[in-house]
């Protein structure tokens, strides 16, 4: 067998073995990956555009929906997912979607494990258990537009607390807690700020100022940038971006009112496209990808310490910031998520024009009493006015069971418990606050009788009232007597005859 012939029968041996090779796509060069996430487009654009462009063979598809939306889709996929990875969200959620066995456990690179630090302020970047990761961080606080405010004569605001202000009736939006993880964050900052009773009173009466509560956490920053409205309640990159890209806003953190949070990612269990969500993973946490975040589109916080060497002149660093943050409890808040989320909407969002008439009426008789002070007694007022304040500001959970383990385990997994629990709440909301706005109208009825014109014409009247008993003495007496004197006559008339 001559050299050539051998060679030509080896290579008809190992031909399939080299076609399959030629033929078999080299991970991540081929095929989708499907991200599932509660970021605006102006976000994950970006991400695909240049993961798309990294790794040309790989179709990024996007499924977005609010980060509770996410969560209760990756619930509802469990044994058949049709996503791979879950990208942004806060711990709260994240956290419950590992206990659930949601996630699919991953180990990060060693260049950008290095480089993204265990925990800051006190939260985790890394889940200790690998199912998820910081994949940016992100304050919360509040939005504003210079212009609006100054067409409106408004104050600028400066915390949490001045949203209570009356002055700003209608002038808020808010997004709905339950399908938004920010807004949730938001919530449950104010719960752990100023404790459940105190922070519940200040949520509803912001809720009682607020003009709408949207079902996107996007639509807030929409809205107040084109003047829809004049204040936001949102994450940070909202204003932030929304400012660099020319809108008259601005955007402050409520000081010592805040956290600096992760925002998450994590690969989605029983991924079918395996190979390219570790890519896309990986490819958000690089430097590369951490670096997209300086984007004017998007304006966020890198979890890398590193990738700040590049961050534009003055950018926000997190790392080496003095700013006091609350001390944020993320248990309790992964405890009662779904809790808080509904008691929201059953007490504030579908109760509003209820709540919003409630507090109108005791915001206008605060007012009459601060005119009233001085001039008389007011304390009777005062007293009844503070009932009418208790009604419209009183939670139908208290701090105890909100943090009862078992009562929230039920209320997630038991849908009667649950009805059971939501219709005793809207019962309670709707008595409340009809209560609290009869509580008002009484405490303005007891400033009223008491002002000097009224007490002067009450006694007016009560004295003409006691002229005319007087009056009516006299009358009845005269005309007893002429009845006394006609059956006299009678009587003696009929002697007479």
């Amino acid at each position: 067998m001559t050299k050539i012939k051998r060679t030509l029968i080896m290579l008809m041996l190992f031909l399939p073995f080299i076609i399959s090779i030629a033929i078999t796509p080299v991970a991540g060069e081929t095929g989708k990956v499907v991200v599932l996430t509660p970021h605006y487009s102006s976000i994950y654009n970006v991400y695909v555009d240049a993961f798309e462009a990294k790794y040309p063979g790989i179709t990024v598809e996007i499924k977005p929906m609010g980060t509770p939306l996410c969560f209760a889709h990756l619930t509802e996929t469990k044994n058949d997912p049709d996503t791979d990875v879950w990208f942004g969200g806060g711990l709260d959620w994240f956290a419950k979607a590992r206990d659930d066995g949601l996630l699919a456990m991953y180990t990060l690179k060693p260049e950008a494990e290095g480089n993204i630090t265990d925990e800051l302020f006190g939260l985790p970047l890394k889940d200790p258990n690998k199912y998820f990761y910081g994949s940016a961080l992100s304050g919360f606080g509040v939005m504003y537009n210079t212009r609006y405010l100054d067409d409106h004569n408004l104050p600028v605001p400066t915390n949490w607390e001045d949203l209570t202000n009356p002055i700003y009736f209608g002038h808020i939006s808010i997004a709905m807690p339950s399908r938004s993880g920010s807004t949730h964050m938001i919530v449950e900052i104010i719960l752990q700020t100023f404790g459940w009773d105190e922070g519940w009173k200040l949520l509803l009466q912001i809720g009682a100022n607020s003009g709408e509560f949207t079902e996107k956490s996007g639509y807030v920053p929409d809205h107040v940038q084109v003047g829809e409205y004049g204040v936001g309640l949102v994450i940070d990159f909202y204003g932030l971006s929304s400012t660099a890209e020319g809108y008259p806003t601005l955007f402050f953190y409520p000081p010592n009112q805040t956290v600096i949070n992760p925002d998450s990612i994590g690969k989605v269990a029983f991924s079918k496209n395996s190979d390219n969500a570790d890519l896309f993973i990986d490819f958000v946490l690089s430097y590369e990808g951490q670096s997209l975040l300086f984007d004017t589109a998007i304006s966020r916080m890198p979890v890398r310490e590193d990738a700040y060497v590049g961050a534009p002149t003055g950018y926000f660093n997190p790392f080496e910031t003095t700013m006091n943050v609350i001390e944020y409890n993320s248990t309790l808040g992964e405890l009662r998520a779904v809790l808080v989320d509904t008691l929201f909407d059953d007490i504030i969002t579908y109760r509003h024009t209820e709540l919003n008439t409630a507090w109108k009426q005791i915001w206008a008789i605060e007012e009459q009493i601060e005119i009233a002070k001085g001039t008389v007694d007011i304390s009777t007022a005062n007293s009844t006015l503070n009932e009418a304040i208790q009604k419209a500001s009183t939670p139908p959970v208290d701090k105890l069971t909100s943090e009862d383990v078992a009562f929230n385990e039920q209320f997630e997994t038991d849908a009667a418990f649950a009805s059971e629990q939501e219709a005793m709440w809207v019962a309670f909301a709707a008595t409340n606050y009809d209560d609290a706005y009869d509580k008002a109208s009484e405490a303005y009825a007891q400033i009223f009788e008491k002002l000097p014109i009224i007490s002067q014409l009450n006694t007016e009247i009560n004295t003409l009232g006691t002229e005319i008993e007087g009056l009516q003495t006299l009358l009845y007496a005269s005309i007893g007597l002429a009845i006394i004197g006609i059956l006299i006559g009678a009587v003696g008339i009929f002697k007479k005859n």
